[in-house]
């Protein structure tokens, strides 16, 4: 029976430390917590020119003046102009080094 009982810890364990780290990897692989910086760092009016939802700007793993960042992609009105707005982000300080049009 006492067996039993630390198997059943041990596996509930295992089973909660699993899933927060799920939790965690979730957010950086799917790019929501660079998303938010990125929207964040935009002003109102580069807001307003974004075509789609904040949370549909794709993140994708960058380089920046030889400094290790993640880049955020909105599309925007000026598009066929400019290209799409980039925002950089330094991956270790999770800090924007760099907003620039891509066209």
């Amino acid at each position: 029976m006492k067996t039993k009982s630390i198997i059943l810890f041990v596996s509930v364990i295992a089973i909660l430390f699993g899933c927060d780290n799920q939790r965690s990897n979730k957010s950086i692989h799917d790019g929501t917590l660079y998303q938010q910086i990125a929207w964040m760092a935009l002003n109102d009016q580069e807001k307003l020119s974004i075509t789609t939802e904040w949370k549909n700007a794709r993140v994708e793993e960058a380089m920046y003046k030889n400094k290790k960042a993640y880049s955020v992609v909105f599309h925007t009105i000026d598009d066929a102009l400019l290209g799409p707005l980039v925002i950089f982000i330094e991956r270790d300080s999770n800090q924007v080094i760099a907003k620039e049009f891509k066209g």
